[in-house]
């Protein structure tokens, strides 16, 4: 009887498994997605099961720090990867396109696909994050359109679930907005009124000084009652 050999390959299960302590918002499903991007090819079974390589895994990882880091679009990732001999590219290599780190004001509206491709959530990550109220896309005449500020808040999103927060939790911060913005508005109200854009324009300016006095406070308060609760914090 033959010797058996030992497996040579790691399953989609087995990879995520074994990924996830440092991606917690890896699944099977983006797993799936990057191979139908073009980001991974693994072989196949005769079964038709994917076989993970070691060189597979380490290519899927250094597609998720691209992606993590440097909020690298996917379709710069690919490029990189196939102009690149394998084992050559390191992340320090790899620069961030301008168009990703644009500010708010210069950045091009986005639609889903696009979204998708740029910062490498899945599908049902977008939509959970719209169920709970974090990106609130408007609807054009060719789809759902996301624009700067939801793709400001898409980037900030990614940072976030490196600690595991996911849009659930993310709901916590819709709630103080809400709070917030009743508040607010009593003060900027009366700039509003003035319909000019001098009145905007002072109104925007005293909205950045709540903001930045409000996260100051914030800060503070939550630092002394984690002390409270920490004596050696």
């Amino acid at each position: 009887m033959p010797a058996s050999s030992e497996k040579d390959y790691l399953t989609i299960g087995e990879v995520v498994s074994r990924l996830c302590g440092e991606f917690p918002d890896l699944s099977i499903s983006k797993v799936r997605y990057l191979e139908e991007e073009g980001l991974i090819k693994p072989r196949r079974t005769k079964g038709g099961y994917r076989k993970f390589s070691e060189e597979d895994v380490k290519r899927l990882e250094l597609v998720l720090r691209f992606q993590r880091d440097k909020f690298l679009p996917l379709n710069v990732i690919r490029e990189n990867l196939e102009a690149t001999a394998e084992g050559e590219v390191s992340l320090p290599e790899m620069g961030v396109p301008e168009e990703v780190v644009s500010s708010p004001e210069e950045a091009e509206p986005l639609d889903v696909v696009e979204v998708v491709r740029t910062f490498g959530f899945i599908p049902e990550q977008i939509r959970s994050l719209e169920k709970f109220g974090i990106v609130k896309p408007r609807q054009s005449e060719g789809g759902k359109v996301f624009d700067p500020i939801d793709l400001e808040i898409l980037k900030l999103t990614r940072e976030l679930q490196k600690f595991g927060l996911e849009p659930r939790h993310l709901r916590m911060y819709e709630n103080f907005v809400d709070r917030e913005t009743s508040f607010f508005q009593q003060i900027l109200l009366p700039l509003l009124k003035q319909r000019g854009p001098d009145g905007i324009k002072r109104a925007k300016q005293l909205l950045s000084e709540l903001t930045k006095l409000g996260e100051r406070l914030k800060h503070l308060l939550l630092q002394r009652s984690l002390e409270e609760k920490f004596p050696d914090f």
